[in-house]
């Protein structure tokens, strides 16, 4: 998902990217971006991060592991934490951030990698009213369909509630099914006989 998040901001910005598969990374210099060695590298050539991980611990991690993006960020740098994350452990994560003068917001996506990479994907972020009005625009370059959904941790709270509804409704959806075809094959018993 991070990657295709990222090519649609490389139709427009000159991006740094790092990625622990150098073959993703290799896949945006290809494209045109410049790699980074390491996480603090990245960090002091940029403005905003994006993050697109698998879980929340790994963005505590990512941020503030021995070379992570803490350790190469200046005052001023906006976190955008793409993952499916976990609202309270980003709260606390934006607490510890904001010591050191470092902002993040959390703009979870749905709508799959074809989504992202057709620019419809929808994003739902959860920050400040000035943190959204610095990132709304560059969000709108991954995708025309950017919610706010309200404060820290309100994007993952309602990326959460999406999925919950949509495993809900895939549950509901074979339970129809399954209906249906034990119907359907109690009428072809009953019409043989």
């Amino acid at each position: 998902m991070g990657s295709a998040l990222a090519t649609r901001l490389q139709l427009s910005h000159q991006l740094k990217v790092y990625d622990l598969n150098s073959a993703a990374v290799q896949r945006m210099v290809d494209a045109g971006a410049s790699a980074c060695a390491r996480l603090d590298e990245l960090a002091s050539h940029c403005d905003i991060v994006f993050l697109c991980l698998p879980k929340s611990d790994h963005v505590r991690s990512a941020l503030f592991e021995t070379h992570g993006v803490v350790a190469g960020a200046a005052s001023g740098l906006l976190i955008v934490d793409q993952t499916t994350g976990d609202p309270m452990a980003t709260r606390s994560i934006v607490r510890d951030l904001a010591s050191l003068g470092i902002d993040m917001i959390d703009a979870p996506v749905n709508g799959g990698i074809s989504g992202a990479k057709a620019g419809t994907i929808s994003i739902m972020a959860g920050a400040e009213e000035e943190q959204f009005a610095r990132i709304e625009p560059v969000l709108r370059l991954i995708s025309s369909n950017v919610f706010h959904a309200g404060t820290i941790g309100a994007g993952h709270v309602v990326k959460l509630v999406n999925n919950l509804i949509s495993g809900v409704q895939r549950l509901l959806t074979f339970e129809g099914i399954a209906l249906a075809a034990k119907k359907e094959l109690a009428q072809l018993k009953r019409s043989r006989f």
